[in-house]
């Protein structure tokens, strides 16, 4: 049985549902890049307990105290976009004996609504549950007095006002411990979820594709690459570049099927990079390198996709990764 397993923001919607909705707030979008960025340095520097995507419970407080609702939540991820290519993967891989499932930080409501969009059902999606109803339930003043006085001092201080706020203050509040409020399924607990999913499966993860794009997904690509799996990188940054075997920078996600219908990866993946133009020039003549049914697609994208393994010299690749994330992404690329 094989299974893949799919990110959802970058890989299957372009928005970063989390930063929309933090721009609800004063100075919200400055607010969540701030917290983006200190997210990335906690991970990378071990904090005990600490996983990367926790930004979804360190931004928690802030949409509490600001009054946003659930729905604004799915009024966001309504509007949201979805990649090019993305539905019609999905349904290539169902029929072509492939188990889909999506493994996301997102927020539950965000992440069951995008898939739904492309396809996939919601007891295959993995997700970070929230209910910003229940989360307000029984604060007191402390909370929303600390959270007003605080907001500009944690956009313009240095880490450290950060790490107070976050480690010391808050949890003396009513709210708490802010990482046993909202429990993100980001870092190990995406490579845990997948474990999960082909233990109860009976997959081998030998016979899995994920697919990633940023720091959230290293450990999930870092297990698939060890494991023997397919491990894709698709218009990554360097934290999901640093963990994976092959990448694809594309404007459509149907490429990634270059991985999960050829065989020979490694060898298909070094073809793109050595014959890239001439597949450009004429994709039909390029059997070897192109699934059935996929040449059409090539035909229409501009700018031509790559597709390289990855190695251990990811560096050569990143900046064409970060054009290819900066065009379909917009705003949201810039994050970790």
């Amino acid at each position: 049985m094989k299974a893949a397993f799919l990110d959802l923001e970058g890989p299957l919607s372009p928005q970063d549902n989390a930063y929309e909705v933090a721009a609800l707030l004063s100075r919200g979008r400055e607010l969540f890049e701030r917290i983006s960025s200190y997210d990335d340095k906690l991970a990378m520097r071990g904090t005990p307990g600490y996983e990367a995507g926790d930004t979804l419970c360190l931004i928690a407080p802030f949409l509490v105290a600001g009054d946003v609702k659930q729905s604004d939540i799915e009024k966001i991820s309504e509007r949201a976009g979805i990649v090019r290519g993305a539905p019609e993967l999905i349904s290539h891989l169902r029929e072509t004996g492939w188990r889909v499932y999506i493994i996301s930080t997102s927020y539950s409501t965000h992440a069951h609504r995008i898939g739904s969009k492309v396809g996939v059902e919601e007891e295959n999606v993995r997700c970070t549950p929230l209910d910003l109803e229940e989360l307000r339930e029984g604060l007191d003043d402390d909370f929303f007095d600390l959270v007003e006085s605080r907001t500009d001092e944690l956009l313009d201080g240095d880490e450290s006002v950060l790490d107070h706020f976050f480690f010391t203050e808050l949890p003396e509040t009513s709210y708490g411990d802010p990482f046993d409020r909202v429990k993100v399924v980001g870092g190990a607990r995406k490579a845990d979820a997948l474990r999960d999913i082909a233990q109860s499966e009976g997959v081998e993860i030998s016979n899995s594709l994920v697919v990633g794009d940023s720091i959230t997904d290293r450990e999930m690509l870092r297990l698939a690459r060890e494991r023997g799996g397919l491990s894709v990188v698709f218009n990554g940054n360097k934290y999901a570049l640093s963990m994976g075997e092959y990448g694809v920078a594309s404007t459509d996600l149907r490429l990634v099927r270059v991985f999960s219908d050829l065989e020979d990866p490694r060898g298909v993946a070094e073809g793109w990079q050595g014959r890239r133009d001439e597949i450009a020039a004429d994709p039909r003549d390029e059997a070897g390198l192109i699934p059935h049914g996929l040449s059409s697609v090539l035909d229409d994208l501009d700018p031509f996709p790559h597709v390289h393994h990855l190695g251990d010299g990811y560096e050569q690749f990143m900046e064409t990764h970060l054009r290819f994330r900066r065009l379909l992404r917009g705003e949201a690329a810039k994050l970790g």
